[in-house]
């Protein structure tokens, strides 16, 4: 039987255009390449886990214009099952990416609040949930998810982006933390990154707490190493694309949570997964479950 993920929290249409040259006031710049793809912290993670076999379901806010509906048609080709909390004459979310060479300029219209509405369907898509996959971006709706996944004993993967203090009060509910360097950087700028690292950890004792540092890979802290911090390897690929790939991480590292991997193993196959993301635009390389099945270790629990 295939995993069910719960996925909740932004999902995104992408616009992603790749340029020669960075643009100065009043240049006309030719597009090199562009497409358009599903992103956001819990879109791409959902796009993830699913392609790598987990039967996911959504749930995100959008409003009612084109963008959602081309939104909407994309999670629907994935395999999602998705619950939509639709503003009615409300602008859907979007992005404008912006590449070039190293650099990433981002140009954003979010997504609406969770209202009651929203937070009624929650129940339904968290049911039978063998982990659930949430972010930061609305505190109202993360604040519930929290609060329901912890009262039904749902192992949870938290997304936490940039440092945000009201999610200060959900740690203590949160199974697996997941934050990138720049995070623990805002939240404790005075502390090495391993110490912060592990005052964290030590503050509200969840079952992991990890930093991601993109090409240098990350480490991480949890009750089942003995409290001992470790570290996890980036894989190298000649990188054509970034965006997206700690998005990426996330949702291989909820699939392998809930098939009960090794966070050994877990880091590994999340770490992979990123990596092989950033080697095309867009999404296409995002692997699968075929890909994901012959780069784990024999001793690993068997992945279903």
């Amino acid at each position: 039987m295939k995993p069910k993920i719960a996925c909740v929290g932004q999902t995104t249409l992408d616009f992603i255009k790749v340029i020669g040259q960075y643009p100065n006031e009043g240049d006309v710049i030719p597009v090199a390449q562009s497409c358009e793809v599903l992103g956001g912290p819990i879109g791409r993670g959902a796009v993830t886990a699913a392609r790598l076999g987990a039967d996911v379901h959504l749930l995100s806010t959008c409003g009612d214009d084109g963008y959602a509906k081309t939104m909407q048609q994309a999670i629907q080709e994935e395999g999602i099952s998705a619950k939509w909390a639709v503003r009615k004459s409300t602008p859907s979310q979007h992005s404008i990416v912006v590449l070039h060479k190293d650099n990433r300029t981002i140009l954003w219209t979010p997504q609406p609040k969770a209202d009651t509405e929203t937070l009624a369907l929650l129940p339904d898509v968290l049911q039978g949930s063998q982990c659930v996959l949430m972010d930061c971006t609305d505190e109202q709706l993360t604040t519930r998810v929290a609060e329901l996944a912890s009262q039904e004993n749902i192992p949870t993967v938290l997304d936490t982006s940039s440092y945000k203090p009201w999610v200060e009060k959900l740690f203590a509910k949160i199974s697996y933390i997941i934050s990138p360097r720049k995070f623990f950087e805002q939240r404790s700028p005075e502390l090495p990154l391993e110490a912060a690292l592990e005052q964290a950890y030590n503050e509200f004792a969840p079952k992991l707490w990890s930093y991601t540092d993109g090409a240098k890979g990350g480490k991480y802290i949890a009750d089942e190493t003995a409290d001992e911090i470790r570290s996890f390897e980036a894989v190298s690929v000649t990188a054509v694309d970034t965006c997206g790939a700690g998005d990426t991480f996330h949702g291989a590292f909820a699939v392998a949570i809930a098939n009960r991997l090794a966070l050994g193993e877990a880091f590994r196959f999340s770490a992979w997964a990123a990596a092989m993301k950033c080697q095309e635009l867009g999404n296409t390389s995002i692997p699968d479950q075929s890909a994901a099945a012959k780069i784990l270790a024999p001793s690993s629990e068997p992945y279903s």
